[in-house]
């Protein structure tokens, strides 16, 4: 069969006098002890053909569209967290990760991760901010780790840190500062 692949479009309605409707997808719990709750599994097309590319997995909000100036729409947030972890054993029972890993490849370079604040065409960019959080009463915070890759052949990555250029005012400041 030749042809494109065909589409699923799952839409729900909208509101006029209330919130639209939700969208929720969720997998079986299991109460089997030592088993796995359901997997939720979303995955872009492979691309099989020569000079093609696999398709985009593109999560975004919604958008805030109201452009009244006295108080317009707000984009939606997105939100990715690990799973909570509320079993009281302190050294097994330990909350999800968050992984955020670029594609790799055969001979090529891999992917990039890029992590980037909102653009605001009449004042300031969003904040981005990355920390541990507070420890708990009897461990310690987690650490903070900033670190290049090993290469074999060449110069490995260089590690950056700076501030951007200022009209009309100071450049941003870098601060190191150890804790107390």
């Amino acid at each position: 069969v030749e042809g494109a692949g065909g589409d699923i479009s799952l839409a729900v309605g909208g509101g006029n006098t209330g919130n639209g409707g939700d969208v929720v997808a969720s997998a079986g719990p299991t109460t089997d002890q030592g088993r796995l709750g359901g997997n939720v599994v979303m995955s872009a097309g492979e691309a099989l053909a020569e000079q093609s590319t696999g398709g985009k997995l593109m999560i975004s909000a919604g958008l805030g569209s109201s452009k009244d100036s006295e108080d317009g729409g707000n984009g939606g947030d997105v939100i990715m967290s690990g799973g909570a972890a509320l079993g009281m054993n302190n050294y097994t029972d330990v909350g999800g990760d968050v992984l955020v890993i670029a594609g790799s490849a055969a001979a090529s370079y891999g992917g990039s991760v890029m992590l980037r604040s909102g653009y605001s065409n009449l004042t300031s960019s969003g904040d981005v901010t990355v920390s541990t959080a507070d420890a708990g009463f009897y461990g310690v915070s987690g650490n903070f780790n900033g670190v290049t890759g090993d290469s074999t052949a060449g110069d490995s990555g260089s590690l950056s840190l700076r501030t951007g250029a200022a009209v009309e005012g100071a450049g941003g400041d870098i601060s190191l500062a150890v804790g107390t």
